[in-house]
Formats: structure tokens, sequence, C-alpha cells
């Protein structure tokens, strides 16, 4: 008990000065005096008394009741019809008699009420109302005739808001009525429990039967060991019960401090939805701590050999590493990710890496269409010369276009779709289509990426997931700070790919690999290629030296004319057919298909090409061919 506390109680007890009839009188008014020794006897509040039991001194402002077990002092006598602990709840006492007797401190100043709280029955009418004090407390009073009392007797406890928790949904809990109305304020139904933390009463569960309950913690540890209080009484009662850490709250922050961070009450509640809908469910506090500490002798590591690692990208990344695939928009980073879980899948060669066996995936994309996507599906595993046979039951896709999958809550309900696949890779794309909160707010990021961290560990895949660049020349940056948003990102994966468009041809994109666990690898080029069935796929190209395009690049591309001679060395003086033709001639040049497409348009077109074109059509046959018909110099 602080200092002031200790001068107010000295205060009271000098007031009173061996006459505590006045105190006992206000809530006893049927005192009867049976002693000359300031000996009185009343009806006890604290049980059915139908023959007064409760013995009083006034001189002491002791009592004792001879038909339950209370006794005490003044102080003990106030909190119990209070509903207050005399031990912890001793200041509140305090300040609650200084009130009702209007006993000021040792600066002459009385404690004031900072608030009021209306607390409603189930049929909307007063019950009780709760004070905050200031100094810090709180005190209850009840309706009495045209006044009120300053006690809890026969009063019925219930939560706060109760009406307007009686006809909601969702309903999120907090930590004292000031939250309350803050949240109320924004147009959230909210409600708490008199008497602050660690009050919650045991019967208070019912009244959430069938709720989706969201509870948001102060930022302590008795705040948080109020909510475990809470959540364990809900269990069995509320639908759903959902876990909000409020991000950027300072030590012993509230949902308060949270919203005064805001502009606008708008913008608080927006960022409230968006939290709330990603909000992980609600595990036993024993399940939320931390996994017990193990302290290991680093000299019995030299003494024997670690596990092999199990690659899945050889000398690339493990089963459960944190996998970015990051790259700026139009370089085709879905259709990479997708050529590399049709080779984890069916256990091919993903470009120049080696995939050590065929790998069980879970490919979740949320952006197309699931017939658009099994068209791109087909396309890309016809180029690569995949098959139904190749791939088993090894991949397996979520289309979660519109499904509202998002957040942590999101992420736990894709792995209790697949807890019968058991997958070994579980692909994104994209990243923000899963995420929530704001982008650059680091708080936000590390909620998702701590989901990712638990799916690793619970599931022993990798997570892979696709996404954008920021605004700007992503050529210029380092890879460690490619990606759009928080730069925690960029501390957070254990194995980055990252597409950046070549400085030359707008076909090519450098690929560059940034590794935790494993050597650099060197950069290298890739191009994509189109083929006359209607494939699709990335082809590596070692004589593409790897120049990514910055702010400073300056394109410049050979004039069309420059590749006749090339044109005329492969037809000679014979015709040959156009796919056979772009496939050598692709090699000698290093030509994008789009700049291809351009060169034979300009050869073949005007009253004298340098190239002319012969169809061959039938049955199921169509076939182009080529022929040189004047040489360059003509």
């Amino acid at each position: 008990m602080g200092k002031n506390m200790l001068m107010l109680k000295a205060d009271i007890l000098k007031h009173f000065q061996n006459n505590w009839l006045p105190f006992f009188e206000k809530d006893l008014p049927a005192m009867k005096r049976t002693g000359a020794n300031g000996d009185y006897q009343a009806r006890c509040p604290f049980h059915d008394d139908n023959d007064p039991s409760l013995s009083i001194n006034i001189n002491t402002g002791q009592y004792h009741c001879f038909g339950c077990p209370a006794e005490g002092d003044a102080f003990a006598f106030y909190g119990r019809l209070h509903n207050l602990d005399p031990k912890k709840d001793f200041q509140s006492i305090l300040v609650g008699i200084a009130n009702d007797f209007n006993i000021r401190d040792d600066n002459g100043q009385p404690s004031k009420i900072a608030s009021r709280y209306d607390y409603q029955d189930e049929a909307g009418n007063l019950a009780y109302q709760v004070e905050r004090l200031e100094p810090k407390s709180f005190r209850i009073r009840q309706p009495e005739g045209q006044g009120w009392a300053y006690n809890a007797k026969g009063v019925k406890i219930v939560p706060y808001h109760l009406p307007e928790v009686m006809s909601a949904d969702e309903v999120l809990i907090v930590e004292g009525e000031k939250d309350a109305d803050a949240l109320r304020d924004l147009g959230l139904v909210a409600t708490t429990n008199p008497y602050g933390a660690g009050k919650w009463p045991e019967h208070f569960g019912p009244y959430f039967a069938g709720k989706h309950v969201v509870l948001p913690p102060d930022n302590d540890d008795p705040g948080r060991a109020h909510m475990h209080k809470v959540a364990a009484n809900l269990e069995g009662h509320a639908a759903s019960i959902k876990w909000l850490e409020l991000p950027g709250l300072p030590v012993k922050g509230d949902v308060s401090d949270f919203i005064s961070t805001f502009p606008n009450k708008e913008e608080a509640a927006e960022r409230l939805s968006i939290l709330i809908e990603g909000a992980p469910s609600y595990k036993p506090e024993e399940d939320t701590t931390t996994t017990e500490i193990i302290i290991i002798n680093a000299a019995s590591w030299l003494k024997s050999e670690p596990p092999p690692p199990d690659q899945i990208m050889e000398d690339t990344f493990d089963a459960g590493d944190k996998v970015a695939i990051i790259g700026s928009s139009k370089l085709r980073k879905s259709f990479f990710l997708l050529q590399m879980v049709l080779s984890l899948a069916s256990g091919h060669n993903f470009l120049p890496w080696r995939i050590t066996k065929p790998r069980r995936v879970l490919h979740c994309q949320f952006e197309i269409k699931d017939h658009h996507f099994q068209r791109r599906v087909k396309r890309m595993a016809r180029a690569m010369g995949i098959t139904a046979a190749d791939l088993s039951d090894r991949l397996q896709v979520i289309n979660a276009r519109g499904l509202g999958i998002s957040g942590p809550e999101g992420i736990e309900r894709i792995q209790k779709a697949a807890i019968d696949f058991h997958p070994e890779v579980i692909c994104f794309d994209p990243l923000y289509k899963i995420t929530t909160g704001i982008e650059n707010d680091a708080q936000d990021a590390k909620i998702i990426l701590n989901a990712f961290d638990r799916l690793a560990e619970q599931t022993g895949a990798a997570p892979i997931f696709v996404h954008h660049d920021a605004k700007g020349s992503p050529g210029d940056r380092d890879i460690r700070d490619r990606g759009a948003g928080s730069n925690v990102l960029g501390r957070d994966y254990d194995c980055c790919l990252t597409l950046t468009a070549h400085a030359q041809n707008p076909e090519a994109a450098v690929i560059e690999i940034l590794l935790r666990n494993y050597r650099p690898q060197e950069p290298f080029t890739i191009t994509w290629a189109e083929d006359e069935n209607g494939g699709y796929r990335f082809e590596e190209r070692p004589d593409m030296l790897p120049e990514k395009k910055t702010s400073k690049t300056k394109t410049q591309f050979p004039t069309l004319a420059t590749y006749l001679p090339i044109a005329a060395s492969i037809l000679g003086d014979e015709e040959m057919e156009i796919a056979p033709f772009k496939e050598i001639f692709k090699k000698q040049t290093s030509l994008s298909d789009h700049r291809i497409r351009d060169f034979l348009a300009w050869a073949i077109s005007g009253g004298n090409p340098y190239i002319s074109t012969r169809e061959t059509r039938g049955y199921r046959v169509n076939k182009k061919w080529l022929k040189m018909e004047r040489r360059i110099d003509d």
C-alpha cells in the first residue's frame, strides 16, 4: 500500500475516532445497543439471519458473526459488502469509504468519481452501476428507492452491455468498461466484468452460449492470465474463441491504446475487423506457452554426426524450410512456381536444380478460376513432358479464390483439409491473399510469418509463397531488400528466389538465390518458351548473361535486318518447317519468341519478301514451310 493510501487510512480512522456507529448504521439500520462498552447487535448481511447474530463494537470498529465465518474490522466489513477482497482490493476499500463519508486526504482532496458505468439485466433494466474512482479504484452501487445503496447485496452480477451481447453473434471480451465502450463506439459488440482483471464470475459462461468470442488481452501478464481464465470459463458454451494479440501495444497497453493510434474511428474499425478475421483460435494456456528449454553440450556434437538434411531441392532448401519467390509484375511468378511444383511432384529436375525425389505438394492458388488454372496446368505439363502417371496423386490443388481463406485461421483450415494428404510442400500464391492487416506493418507481417512457422513445425512441410516487389526498379535493390512491405520478410525465410527483368530481352528474367543453410549460388537467366502445341515453360539460358534491368538500363535492340544472315545460313536453298527453324534460330540469336515473331513478320512482308511461306493443310495436318527468296544484298 502506497504512502498516500496509508495517509488516507489514517484520515478515515481519525474521522471515526472510536465511534464507528455512522459507518455500520449506513448498511445496518436495525442495529441495537447491547452493552455499555460500545457493543451493538444486528442481522448479518452475509447470510440469512432471522435472529440478530452480528456482534459489533463501535469503539474498535470490529465485528463478529455467530452464525457465519464473517469477522474482522470495519475495512473488511466494507470490502465484503462491496464484493472486494480486503487484502487485494484494500485501496479500493479506502477510496470507497472516503467517498461515502466525504473524507479528504492529507492534501484536502477527496477521491474523485472518474466514470460511472451502467450494467443492465436481460430486459434492459438498470441492475447496478460501477463507479471508477481516481486514484484508480472501483465500487458498486444499486438503485434503492429514490437514491442509491453502495453495496452489492441481492444484486445479480451480469456482463456489461448484456442486452447487446444477447443479440450479437460475435462478441469481444475486454478488461474494463472503458475498453468495451471504446469498441462500442466503433460499431462492435464488446463486454467485460465488474471489478477488473481476475474477477470474471463463474456463472457468466451461459451468457455466451453459441457466440463467436474474441479475446484481446491487455499487454501484461495479469491481462493475459485474466483472458485465459475467461476462455476456460467459456469453453463448452461459446461456438468459437479467438485469441487476438493487438500489434504495437505498449507495456500494459489495452484496446483503447490501440484505437488511439488511428486518426479516426473508421480506420480503427477497419483495422480491427481485419485483425479479428485473421486471429487464431484460442488454445489453452499450457499449449500457448513456449516449449521446454533444452541445453545441449556442444562437445557431444563433436563426437557424433547430425542426421542428414531432407533436401527437397538439392543444396537449396529442405523439408520444413520457408521459401519465398519474389518478383515484379508480368514476370510470370505464378508460372515459375507452377513449373516448380510440377517438377517436385513428378521428381523431374527444375531448371538447374536437382530434385532429390518426388514429393507430395499442396498448391493453394487464390487468383485464377479453376477451369483456367486447369488449362494452365495441362499446357505446362505438356511442355515439360509430364504425364498423369508421373504425378500420380502427389500434386493436390486448392482453388482458394473466393473462399475467404486468410490469416492464421485460414492456414489452419488448409492444414486441416490436407491432414490425410500429409504434404511435404505447401504453396501459397500469392502471399497477400493469405495475409491480414497492413503490408508495411512489421507486427502484421509477423502474424502470418509466425503462422508459417507453426505450419512447418506441425506438418514438417516446406511453406513456399509468391510475393510481389515494391514499386520502383527491383534491379536496383539487393536481394535482401526485395519484396513489398515490412523488412521483417527478408529476415525470415530460409530460401529466396527472385525474378528480375533482363536488361535486354523482354522475354527473359534473371534468377537470383539467397540461402540461409547452403552455399551461395550464381544467378542465371531463364526465358519463356512456347511450343507449336500450345505448351509453355521456362528454359534455362546459359548462353545469356544474367544482366538485370535497372533504372539506368537503356534497352537497345539490333535492327531486324541484323538477323537475316543467320536465317539464310539456316535455310540455305531448301524449304524448312517453321518449328525446327525457330528452334535453331532462337538458339543462335538468343531472341525471345516475341522478337522472333517480329522478325518473321518483317522478313515475309512486302511485295518482294526475303522469306516466303507455304502451308500444307489436310485432315489433322497443318504445317508451315519457310524458304529464302532473295539474297541479303539484293
